[in-house]
């Protein structure tokens, strides 16, 4: 089973309610209401270029082994994505390079710069563009 869910209208900044009913296959069956509270949306709409440079939130997020890491850029430049331990310390460079303006997703395997596991803690994502920089908290919890 694949269940599915499709809202039209959906937008940022929106929170919408969804029942939810779970059958088991023998007559057992719960029920219950989530709220779904849009905080950005990741893609944009009919593929079009992005207006607006965004860094979304990590999924998952706690990571355990790996976790992707989307953006959009409103105008094409040098881009940097670097991850930094709470002591401000660099760990890792995912991007360094001349992007075009697009929107991109980044995997990420929660390793260092010299391919060591990265210990349980919080660690914050910065991405930087000609235009604006941007940063996001993660949790890894291996």
């Amino acid at each position: 089973m694949n269940p599915s869910f499709t809202a039209p209208e959906v937008n940022s900044n929106t929170t919408f309610a969804l029942n939810l009913i779970v059958n088991d296959g023998f007559q057992n069956s719960a029920a219950d209401t989530v709220y779904i509270e849009v905080l950005d949306l990741y893609h944009t709409q009919n593929n079009s270029e992005p207006t607006v440079t965004r860094l979304w939130q990590n999924y998952p997020n706690p990571l355990q082994n790996s976790t992707q890491i989307g953006f959009s850029l409103s105008e094409a430049g040098f881009v940097s994505l670097e991850v930094y331990n709470i002591k401000g310390e660099k760990v890792v460079t995912l991007v360094r390079e001349t992007l075009a303006r697009n929107s991109y997703e980044i995997s990420w395997n929660a390793l260092s710069s010299q391919n060591q596991p990265l210990p349980n803690g919080i660690y914050l994502y910065k991405l930087s563009t000609p235009e604006k920089i941007i940063s996001k908290k993660m949790i890894i919890m291996q």
